[in-house]
């Protein structure tokens, strides 16, 4: 089925379509927008089922559909109002009718750039709260007071700051504050959601800024915010060149926490969990960017470099990130490698423990020699 077919079954039963949210944003901001949202307005539920039997219900505590529409699996919800009831994002219960508007249904939103919705078929544009003027004007500005009613949506406006690299709004800063107590309850798992969206930003290191203006920055990633200024700086700036050089997520974490030692590490994974590539990403960059002059801190280093199952360009590109230049053991890697394959093992005659000993020691005189 296409998106006029739908539409039009829609609209001679009585309701009216919208596609909302992100898709809008993006077209108005004019790039390539990511999948369509449908809202419904004015019609009954079972009058929608009716029409698309083959729709799959996924909502839990308001209808939303899943339908396919030229060619995608697209969400289809009803327009709706919601009335906080508890705590957390899920601390809602919502209220659909066919009298709800559009309008209603915008209001709940978090902020005003995601607050609009284009109507079909004749695709107006309806921007009750002034989102595309913000868009013109690079601001990231709440839709409403609920705002501070969804602790996830401080997390979402410091992450859409750093992603479109506009500027958040003093009493947007305001209401981010206001979410600071149920904030602080938060699941690690929803903190990492977020957290892995906000570092394929471009300029990720805004996120964790903006977060520090809200005053946001110690009850969602605490370790961080424990960092003195200097190290904080140097985290930031570390990830903002490895956005830069479009890494992998887990060396961009990497160079965010590269600053932190072993114990704020462990707790940050243990917070979050972390996926085991993330963290041993971290820990590698951690332990390679520790001083060392003597061989056998040299060997050890090259040593956890050689078993690590990251590809050595990675981790010097990150290591390079993090600091201004490598020592000569790690930027020449590949070099002792080359050599420690050519240590003839036989002429050892030995085995077990023994000839590891002995294979450490071969190696320590090659680095030595170089």
């Amino acid at each position: 089925m296409n998106e006029h077919d739908f539409v039009t079954r829609i609209t001679k039963s009585g309701g009216t379509v919208y596609i909302v949210g992100g898709w809008v944003r993006d077209r108005i901001i004019k790039r390539q927008p990511k999948d369509k949202d449908y809202v419904v307005c004015h019609l009954l539920e079972s009058d929608f089922c009716q029409l698309f039997p083959q729709a799959v219900r996924v909502g839990n505590t308001f209808p939303v559909y899943l339908l396919s529409i030229d060619g995608k699996k697209c969400e289809i919800a009803f327009a709706r109002t919601e009335k906080k009831t508890g705590k957390g994002y899920t601390g809602f219960s919502a209220s659909i009718s066919p009298a709800i508007t559009i309008e209603d249904d915008l209001f709940r939103r978090d902020i005003t750039i995601n607050s609009m919705a284009c109507r079909l078929p004749d695709r107006k544009i309806i921007d009750p709260f002034g989102g595309a003027d913000d868009i013109k004007k690079k601001i990231i500005r709440a839709t409403s007071a609920h705002f501070s009613e969804d602790p996830v949506r401080a997390l979402r406006a410091a992450r859409q700051g750093a992603e479109l690299a506009f500027k958040i709004e003093e009493g947007t800063y305001l209401a981010m504050h206001r979410c600071r107590a149920e904030l602080a309850l938060e699941a690690g798992e929803r903190l990492f959601k977020e957290l892995a969206k906000a570092l394929f930003c471009p300029k990720a290191a805004l996120f964790f800024a903006n977060l520090k203006k809200a005053h946001l920055l110690d009850v969602t990633f605490p370790v961080l915010a424990a960092l003195t200024p200097d190290k904080l700086k140097l985290s930031l700036a570390a990830l903002n060149k490895a956005c830069q050089k479009n890494f992998p997520l887990p060396f961009r974490f990497a160079t965010l926490t590269h600053q932190l030692d072993e114990r704020a590490q462990n707790d940050l994974a243990r917070h979050l969990k972390l996926p085991q590539k993330w963290q041993k990403a971290a820990f590698l960059t951690r332990k390679l960017l520790l001083p060392c002059q003597d061989i056998d801190a040299k060997e050890a280093q090259l040593e956890l470099l050689r078993r690590s199952n990251f590809a050595i360009s990675e981790i010097k590109a990150c290591l390079a990130c993090c600091r201004e230049s490598l020592p000569w053991h790690l930027q020449n890697a590949e070099i002792l490698f080359a050599a420690f394959t050519k240590i003839d093992i036989k002429k050892a005659n030995l085995s077990g423990p023994a000839l590891g000993k002995w294979l450490k020691e071969q190696r320590k005189k090659i680095i030595a020699k170089k």
